[in-house]
C-alpha cells in the first residue's frame, strides 16, 4: 500500500481552502467597510452635536436664515458640505419655536451619506 495523497484530494483539499479564504477576505472587507462608516458617522454627530451646542448655549437666538457652505481644507471634515435651517414653527396653537436644523453631508465610496439633527430654541 503506498501512502501519501492522490491528485483528486489536494485539488478538494485546495478547493475548500480557497473557499476558507474567500470568505475571510470578505468578513475583513465588511469589517472595514463598516469601521470606516462608523468613524464618519461619529465625526459627523459630533460636529453637529458642536454646532447645535453654540445654539443652546447662546443668549439670542440665531435669526430666520438658510445657508450653507464646505468646510476648509485644514479641517477634519474637509470636503464635507453643511447646510443650516433656521425657521420659526408652530407645533401647537399659541406655542411658537424656532427650529435649528443642521445637516453634514459627504460622499463615502461611490454613496453620498448625510445626517442631519435639530434643535429647539425660543425665538425672543
Amino acid at each position: 500500500m503506498r501512502s501519501g495523497f492522490t491528485l483528486l484530494e489536494v485539488m478538494i483539499a485546495l478547493a475548500i481552502l480557497s473557499v476558507s479564504l474567500l470568505a475571510v477576505y470578505q468578513a475583513q472587507s465588511n469589517s472595514l467597510l463598516t469601521l470606516s462608516d462608523s468613524d464618519s458617522l461619529w465625526k459627523a454627530t459630533s460636529a453637529i452635536q458642536r454646532e447645535l451646542l453654540f445654539w443652546e448655549r447662546s443668549k439670542e437666538p440665531p435669526s430666520v436664515s438658510l445657508s450653507q457652505g464646505t468646510f476648509p481644507e485644514s479641517e477634519e471634515l474637509s470636503g464635507w458640505r453643511w447646510l443650516r435651517t433656521v425657521e420659526d414653527t408652530e407645533p401647537l396653537p399659541g406655542v411658537e419655536i424656532r427650529k435649528v436644523n443642521y445637516r453634514l453631508e459627504w460622499n463615502q465610496g461611490p454613496y453620498s451619506r448625510s445626517f442631519d439633527a435639530d434643535l429647539y430654541v425660543r425665538p425672543n
